[in-house]
């Protein structure tokens, strides 16, 4: 399951304006990494100690998707590339970087909550 995390949005960035972005990330993501776009999920987190505008917005995507893949060194380019592309044009900021922070499949557990 990715998650993106897209850090340094600035405030003047409307919420529809991140609907859509979220929309695109989130279709990026799936068509590149040969998953359902339902596994990907986007969040903006908000920095509690920003000191004013930054023109820095840093994206990391958490992944296990590409774990053992042959192809994983060219998927990880392309993701990394068409979303730092895909953000600086919608965020019309100066720079975005883009990370793709790897985890192995056996790290990770899913528990599902038991309804009544």
């Amino acid at each position: 399951m990715p998650i993106v995390e897209v850090w340094g949005v600035p405030d003047s960035v409307s919420r529809v304006t991140l609907a859509e972005l979220r929309d695109q990330i989130i279709k990026t993501v799936a068509r590149e990494m040969g998953c359902k776009p339902e596994w990907v999920r986007v969040f903006y987190p908000q920095d509690m100690l920003a000191q004013g505008e930054n023109e820095d917005v840093f994206v990391y995507v958490k992944t296990a998707v590409l774990a053992g893949r042959e192809d994983a060194n060219e998927v990880a380019i392309a993701v990394t590339e068409q979303l730092a592309t895909m953000i600086c044009a919608t965020l019309q900021t100066h720079n975005v970087e883009c990370f793709i922070e790897p985890l192995p499949k056996n790290w990770r557990h899913n528990v599902h909550a038991k309804r009544k």
